[in-house]
């Protein structure tokens, strides 16, 4: 399934430029390569119910949460616990950002710690103060929405490069690579335009 967003994100970011003759090349090969994707879904769906690794993490968790399930919890006992939850995902978040550079993957893995503090929040959302449920969570979708665009010309210029690198001599390479080092200043740009706003927060 990523493969597929993959390929889906390449050729939105290929088609506005689809008359040049290699660009649209290129599509064309996206398009006859991309996965079907209810076929990857029906994958997916077979590895669920065929005890595969996501199987046995699903099991996992279902497991944990039956044991959850039977122990006693008060209200009480839970705004505790989910405040206890929530700063140590707040500070497993933290501790991401203050090391941060300023590279697409950092930022990816950056974009990856805000998801999951953004999850717990609407998770836990009903146990935390009305300052986290909104001020925190609104910065962390805004952050999100804004390092999401860097994410996904990063996953598109990837997929671009691999795809170009696959292509043998009888391809136009030096307009390939041109076509590259174009998507390569538009994740540029993106980076730049997400540092330029984290700084004036």
């Amino acid at each position: 399934t990523r493969r597929v967003r993959d390929d889906d994100l390449l050729i939105a970011r290929l088609e506005p430029r689809a008359t040049e003759p290699c660009v649209a090349m290129l599509l064309a090969l996206l398009r006859s390569r991309r996965p079907d994707p209810e076929a990857a879904l029906a994958e997916l769906r077979a590895e669920l119910s065929g005890g595969g690794p996501s199987a046995k993490a699903v099991d996992e968790i279902r497991s944990a949460l039956a044991r959850r399930a039977e122990r006693p919890v008060g209200g009480a006992a839970f705004g505790s616990w989910a405040a206890l939850r929530y700063e140590d995902s707040g500070a497993r978040y933290i501790a991401v950002e203050s090391t941060a550079t300023t590279d697409a993957a950092s930022l990816h893995d950056l974009r990856l710690a805000g998801k999951k503090l953004r999850y717990e929040i609407e998770l836990l959302a009903a146990a935390l103060p009305s300052s986290v449920r909104n001020e925190t969570y609104a910065a962390l979708v805004e952050m999100q929405d804004r390092l999401g665009v860097v994410s996904d010309q990063a996953s598109a210029l990837a997929r671009l490069e691999g795809l170009v690198s696959e292509l043998d001599t009888s391809h136009p390479r030096d307009d390939m690579l041109r076509i590259v080092a174009t998507e390569r200043q538009h994740l540029e740009e993106a980076r730049v335009a997400f540092l330029a706003w984290r700084q004036e927060r």
